[in-house]
């Protein structure tokens, strides 16, 4: 199963997941142009994922945003918003609430003002 880890304190989570023996990407999609992201996410998706679980941690925007749309579209995908405070990581089915997307957009909304 791919399953995407996002949070302020994602790391701790992922590092239990690399002593029990996961597989684990952190900073997934760092400094790759948008295009060989999306390319590699499809190269994951061609992989057995009933047979090996795949930890990808990522605090990309586009990143979040790319598995946002897949996560929407398909059950498969497993999505988990790491809670540092509880040490809590529940799965979600949508990215929406999520703090990453909501400072992005603020961010959009601060451009259009300047510029509007």
């Amino acid at each position: 199963m791919l399953i995407v880890v996002i949070g302020k304190k994602k790391t701790s989570f992922l590092c239990q997941k690399i002593e029990s023996g996961d597989i684990v990407f952190d900073n997934f999609g760092v400094g790759l142009h948008p295009t060989y992201v999306q390319k590699l996410i499809h190269n994951l998706l061609q992989l057995d994922l009933e047979a090996q679980d795949i930890y990808l941690g990522t605090n990309d925007y586009l990143v979040v945003k790319m598995f946002s749309l897949l996560a929407t579209k398909n059950d498969w995908l497993k999505v988990l918003l790491y809670d540092s405070d509880s040490h809590n990581c529940p799965a979600v089915k949508h990215f929406s609430d999520n703090s990453l997307i909501d400072f992005s957009i603020g961010i959009y909304k601060q451009e259009i003002d300047l510029h509007g």
